[in-house]
């Protein structure tokens, strides 16, 4: 299915959730090779148009298949690495630790932002070295 609002067109392939959409007023060459694609008459009856949202969806996930994977191993590997250096603490608090820091170095990664400055948001006020202190002090070697 295509839509269109005179400046944007929407391409619909399989369910009106996921579509590709192109900017016509502000299309790069490369956009528009893929748009010219999309409406070739030959494209069209060949279903290339399907096979390529197939084969894209079939790359997304090999992907996140090998992300994942790689994930738990560094997980795995952490959560050794932090048992074996600090035996005196329970396995199940070092574990919750692992998966705690993991999600702090995804939310790093991901936002692109490694620090974010605390009169952004509305937090009870604290120094942030007051935080890293207090955090430090916790006694985990990492």
């Amino acid at each position: 299915m295509i839509t269109s609002n005179f400046e944007k067109l929407r391409f619909y392939i399989d369910n009106s959730i996921d579509y590709e959409e192109f900017n016509l007023f502000t299309l790069d060459r490369e956009q528009f090779n893929l748009l010219y694609l999309c409406l070739n008459l030959q494209s069209i009856q060949q279903h290339l148009p399907k096979r390529l949202k197939d084969e894209s969806v079939s790359q997304e996930d090999a992907i996140t298949k090998k992300l994942y994977k790689d994930y738990s191993e560094f997980k795995r590997a952490l959560d050794q690495n932090l048992v074996g250096l600090n035996p005196e603490y329970d396995k199940l608090l070092l574990f919750k630790k692992t998966q705690k820091l993991l999600d702090r170095f995804l939310f790093i990664f991901l936002c692109g932002r490694p620090f974010v400055a605390a009169d952004e948001f509305d937090f009870p006020h604290q120094p942030r070295m007051e935080k890293f202190e207090t955090n430090a002090n916790s006694g985990f070697v990492v």
